[in-house]
């Protein structure tokens, strides 16, 4: 009985690996497809520094509330 609480989670993952290796294959007309990395990165970099430096400032205001 142990063994099928295994299957469901590993059909389920073959399930949805399976469609995303197809989707990545290269095109049939065997061009090269550019696609821009600029916009979408620096906007996750820029989102990730203001995120650190939130969570930089939170845990410094903890330490001085309680060293107070």
């Amino acid at each position: 009985m142990k063994r099928f609480k295994y299957i469901i989670p590993i059909v389920l993952f073959v399930a949805i690996l399976l469609p995303m290796t197809v989707l990545a294959e290269e095109p049939l007309g065997g061009g090269e497809i550019e696609t821009p990395l600029d916009g979408g990165l620096s906007l996750l970099l820029a989102a990730g520094v203001g995120y650190g430096a939130k969570k930089m400032k939170e845990k410094r205001q903890n330490k001085n509330r309680i060293e107070s």
